[in-house]
């Protein structure tokens, strides 16, 4: 859905990341890299080729609700935060792991991951 929503926006100059710390909550970190829909498997959401096209996102959303996500586990949040921005092909220039300003990490350029 993330890379659905970066076709859709257009570029970005970085990703920010955030509630990380809720991570340790889950017995396991998992990413979805695909979906299985129909016996098939889907590892793109394409966006329409015409905008605001009501129709299109009506099938795409029906489409949506029968995908099951294909899940990788993961062995960190920092293994976690790598693989995200290597599939997107996007830096991430903000983490952030707790609720207050003190728990946000603005990465410099030469930082990001």
């Amino acid at each position: 859905m993330l890379r659905y929503a970066l076709e859709t926006v257009g570029p970005l100059d970085y990703l920010a990341m955030t509630c990380l710390d809720r991570l340790a909550a889950l017995p396991t970190l998992q990413l979805c890299t695909a979906y299985e829909v129909d016996n098939r498997l889907l590892d793109r959401l394409a966006p329409s080729p015409t905008p605001q096209d009501l129709t299109y996102q009506a099938r795409l959303t029906a489409q949506v609700l029968r995908c099951q996500p294909r899940l990788t586990e993961v062995a960190s949040v920092t293994a976690l935060v790598e693989q995200v921005a290597v599939a997107l092909q996007l830096r991430i220039g903000l983490l952030s792991a707790g609720p207050t300003a003190a728990d946000k990490q603005l990465l410099s350029p030469s930082d990001m991951l």
